[in-house]
């Protein structure tokens, strides 16, 4: 799947709820790893066998990475510590391998969508991610998809590209005769593309890879994005090897089994697509499926999925789960940002495997593999360690850490030898709620901890705060998750998606921008006397190259009209007259990055985008608007 939205149009059905997970625990009985145990795979009839399968149908089950394509997320995923963690923790048998392919396209409207930075452009970078997760597979000994992972691979300058990727020896041509290694060499053809393309562009490829003497299981596509699997196999390619499966790809919510594709004539069902191809005598793989409708934010519809793999489980169809990557965003990524394994150590399978840490989508995906529950507590969850980057706050120095409390409390607070020290007595007088008490500083880079904050403490129950300069009333959020007395030092971590702002406020966005004070919180009854202590606060995800601000204060900054400045590789200069905000766009029109910012002059660095064109909107909240395109050169 794409992170294009595709356009499928499904009426509603109402069929029988079955399961397919209580099969799961029986592929797991053998001790054998996959490939040892089935050996190199056939188009046998209609069903995928085994050399040493005994003529039986192999069914295999596990996840498919997303693109290779830098700047998304999902290429930081192409390591082998994840190919390590899927196989061992999810207890995948397969895992499918996208190269991503560049492209783009004009619609009626004149936008233009597509993919770049991806093979085509960058080919070393991408095969290199590509050739980690393969070589990672066939050391597990688990079966491999290498994904040409293109919508228009039909065009002729792809198809060259095509036949060179699949038949050189130092490019996918290297595992041709690999018993581990399947080719599927042609991701959703889109609806433009006639089946009649996409079997010439399928003949070609194919033959090539056969004279080169590669006998591999060949996986083919067909169009509206490979669900007209059941016209392609009443029409197939060419293959002297007679060792080809047709795929066929669902997004549970907008390919529900039981009803009509829009472009196919009336008594066709999504179900029959597949049967159709079955009934021709080739077998099915479903190399791409996910939960939802295949957009970003679409809920994802488990029951319509559970009759999908009942489906599949009947008729022994092998399949790959969309898509290896976290993020906030997107319904259809496996873990949430919170609980992105690459955050902890990527060499613990509790960083991979823990339910709290996945999205709705990838906990369905981890109980499909497993057959293990996935029910958890998110009242207080348990984070792995943090293992990315990080960088030391200071405490600030000569006792200028403050404190506050209620009226009648009385508080101080000391810092030496980098541990502040705060103690207090706790007096409600006339306050009509808990009386409170705190500590904190300031801090005017905190926009620049990508992934949130940490710190070592003793002593009292507490609330961290991040305190925002945009909330009314009380300027701050706090983390929903309360850190409990502590007699013994005890380090906390506190990821942004951790703070809430209270409920009684006027809610406001938690956004890491506009933080400018941290402060440690405690209400307690009244006669409460205290100490908390206070050490060794990290950024988490430290980036330095995010946003720096250089606000000018004075009245010609207020007057000045808002302006562009310079516009540069990875380098944006711009003079806000009132606070606003950067955005910026790639030509497909989806929205990359918000940066919101002061007023004043400002210098914005753009960091983990791949090398290509942009739009920069800024705004200001003067109604001042200015768009610029952007050149990055390179990718960092």
């Amino acid at each position: 799947m794409s992170r294009i939205y595709k356009r499928w149009f499904s009426t509603a059905a109402r069929v029988l709820f079955v399961s397919a997970i209580s099969a799961v625990s029986a592929l797991y009985a053998q001790s054998a790893a996959p490939v040892e145990q089935y050996g190199r795979l056939y188009a046998g009839g209609n069903k995928i066998v085994g050399e040493r399968s005994g003529g039986n149908a192999v069914q295999l089950k596990g996840p498919s990475m997303q693109w290779s394509v830098a700047g998304w997320g999902s290429d930081k995923f192409f390591i082998k510590e994840t190919v390590n963690a899927l196989v061992d923790g999810w207890r995948a048998q397969i895992i499918r391998a996208p190269l991503g392919i560049d492209f783009s396209k004009v619609d009626g409207n004149g936008k233009v969508t597509g993919v770049s930075g991806g093979y085509i452009e960058k080919p070393g970078e991408n095969w290199a991610r590509v050739k980690t997760v393969v070589d990672a597979a066939i050391a597990k000994k688990v079966y491999a998809i290498v994904d040409w992972h293109a919508h228009n691979a039909h065009e002729p300058a792809v198809q060259a590209k095509a036949i060179e990727f699949f038949t050189s020896p130092d490019l996918a041509g290297r595992y041709g005769n690999d018993p581990a290694v399947i080719f599927e060499i042609f991701n959703e053809p889109e609806a433009d593309v006639t089946w009649a393309e996409v079997k010439a562009y399928s003949n070609a490829v194919i033959k090539a890879i056969r004279d080169a003497g590669f006998k591999n299981l060949i996986l083919v596509g067909s169009p509206h994005w490979d669900t007209e699997t059941n016209i392609a196999a009443l029409d197939p390619p060419t293959d002297p090897e007679g060792n080809i499966a047709f795929t066929f790809h669902f997004y549970a919510d907008a390919h529900r089994i039981g009803t009509k594709p829009y472009f196919s004539p009336a008594g066709t069902t999504y179900r029959s697509v597949v049967q159709g191809a079955l009934n021709a005598g080739f077998p099915v793989f479903v190399s791409e499926w996910g939960t939802n409708d295949a957009t970003e934010k679409g809920a994802s519809n488990f029951v319509e999925t559970d009759k999908w793999h009942a489906y599949l489980d009947s008729n022994k169809i092998s399949s790959c789960a969309w898509g290896v990557t976290a993020s906030d965003y997107n319904v259809l990524d496996y873990w949430t940002n919170i609980g992105n394994p690459l955050f902890y150590d990527i060499n613990d399978l509790d960083s991979w495997i823990s339910p709290g840490m996945m999205t709705a989508h990838g906990r369905y995906i981890y109980k499909w593999l497993t057959g293990e529950d996935t029910t958890y507590s998110s009242t207080k969850p348990v984070l792995p360690e943090f293992k990315g980057e990080k960088k030391l706050i200071p405490l600030p120095e000569d006792d200028a850490m403050y404190s506050y409390s209620t009226t009648d409390s009385t508080a101080s607070v000391s810092v030496e030898d980098g541990t502040a020290h705060l103690t207090y007595k706790l007096i409600k007088g006339d306050y009509e709620y808990t009386p409170y008490v705190g500590a904190g500083f300031g801090v005017d880079w905190l926009y620049k901890c990508e992934y949130g904050v940490s710190y070592t403490y003793k002593g009292s129950a507490h609330w961290i705060r991040a305190q925002q300069n945009d909330v009314e009333d009380y300027a701050y959020h706090e983390n929903f998750i309360h850190s409990d007395t502590a007699s013994n030092w005890t380090e906390v971590t506190v990821p942004w998606g951790y703070f809430r702002q209270p409920s009684w406020a006027v809610a406001v966005p938690q956004n890491k921008f506009r933080v400018t004070d941290l402060t440690w919180h405690n209400e307690a009854p009244d006669g409460t006397v205290g100490e908390l202590w206070l050490k060794d606060v990290y950024c988490l995800g430290f980036n330095d190259d995010i946003v720096s601000v250089k606000p000018n204060r004075g009245t010609a900054a207020n007057k000045a009209a808002a302006s562009f400045i310079r516009v540069s590789d990875r380098l944006l200069r711009l003079r806000l007259a009132r606070a606003g905000k950067v955005e910026i766009f790639d030509l497909r029109g989806s929205k990359i990055r918000t940066i919101n910012l002061t007023r004043g002059d400002h210098v914005v660095r753009m960091k983990n985008l791949p090398g290509g064109m942009y739009l920069v909107k800024a705004s200001g909240a003067d109604g001042w608007r200015g768009t610029v395109r952007m050149t990055v050169r390179g990718s960092l």
